[in-house]
């Protein structure tokens, strides 16, 4: 699954491929630190302490 970074930089999975050679708890910190980013969007959350864990943003996960 690759989440495409807006700007002109390389995608999610690219950055996650490179990354899991390298350090695969690493990537898994990436992984979760972009979800996070990405809920935070969603939902309008200037904190991750404010986001709201609702059935209607789980389709996300």
């Amino acid at each position: 699954m690759a989440l495409l970074v807006t700007s002109a930089g390389p995608s999610f999975g690219d950055r996650f491929d490179a990354q899991i050679m390298r350090s695969p708890l690493e990537a898994q910190l990436l992984f979760v630190q972009d979800r996070i980013r990405l809920m935070m969007r969603v939902q309008g959350a200037t904190r991750p302490r404010d986001l709201v864990a609702a059935p209607r943003f789980a389709a996300l996960l």
